[in-house]
């Protein structure tokens, strides 16, 4: 079996996911890497958070309980924090195409093609 690769640094990493078994997921499997990750499943609670700390990169689904990939644009827009990255995932990833994204990862996709894409960006 292959060894966990420790990121040095803690990058900060919000998951936004409606679905929970997804979001808890994609947490366990990112902490592990050494990443600080932090999870949500509606927009409420996501804007909050990012009031609350600050994020290197914003892993974000397609649906957003409570709002829109809109809304959530226009949030780090107005606040400052459009300079996050932000990585669009969805099973319909030409439904995020006239969005901003540093990249956008059909599901399904691997957790490497995860870990690739988050060290592309940082």
């Amino acid at each position: 079996m292959a060894k966990d690769k420790v990121v040095d640094n803690q990058i900060s990493i919000l998951i936004i996911d409606d679905e929970p078994a997804i979001a808890k997921l994609l947490c366990r499997a990112l902490s592990r890497q050494g990443y600080n990750v932090t999870c949500s499943e509606n927009f409420k609670n996501a804007t909050i958070l990012l009031d609350q700390a600050p994020y290197d990169m914003i892993v974000t689904d397609i649906v957003i309980p409570g709002g829109t990939l809109d809304e959530l644009f226009h949030y780090l827009d107005s606040s400052n924090k459009n300079n996050i990255p932000i990585v669009g995932m969805s099973g319909t990833p030409w439904r995020l195409n006239d969005y901003d994204f540093a990249r956008v990862l059909p599901k399904p996709f691997s957790m490497g093609e995860l870990l690739t894409t988050i060290q592309t960006i940082i």
